[in-house]
């Protein structure tokens, strides 16, 4: 698989996972070029896997963005999304998204693991693909309630 069929099978899975879990309405990608990218990375999560080549996913977000999935997730009214964790929301999303996107990539008598996701800030993501360290392989864009929500692929080394 080359970086464009990884981009739009993560795309595909993210989009599927947040249209059921989270009941969020993916914008049209036209409208990515729109979305509000302050600081996506104020709530984000990591998931590392090994298996035919060992990686990370990355999910990245606004607060206000986790806090508004945390609260659908769990069947509240956004102006409850302070009550919820929008951090543990973009790791459980994040597992999921994973268990959807991981059989796409890899065979099925392939053998792989994966670890549970962790929080994630900017200078960690930073560290993670330093020269030497990770290559991005593939990434999404998602918009939801005018945030971006980003998604990455990483080949470590």
């Amino acid at each position: 698989m080359d970086g464009e069929t990884f981009s739009a099978s993560l795309q595909a899975a993210a989009s599927s996972v947040l249209e059921s879990t989270a009941f969020a309405l993916i914008e049209p990608q036209e409208s990515v070029i729109n979305a509000h990218y302050s600081n996506p990375c104020e709530a984000g999560a990591l998931l590392r896997f090994a298996g035919p080549f060992s990686g990370a996913l990355v999910a990245m977000t606004s607060e206000k963005l986790a806090g508004a999935l945390a609260a659908d997730m769990v069947g509240l009214e956004n102006e409850f999304s302070g009550l919820v964790d929008g951090n543990d929301a973009m790791k459980e999303i994040l597992n999921i998204i994973c268990g959807e996107f991981l059989p796409c990539i890899f065979k099925d008598q392939d053998v792989y693991s994966v670890q549970s996701p962790v929080d994630l800030a900017r200078p960690d993501l930073e560290a993670l693909t330093a020269p030497g360290r990770g290559e991005i392989i593939a990434q999404s864009e998602l918009v939801i309630e005018g945030e971006a929500l980003s998604l990455l692929l990483l080949r470590e080394s």
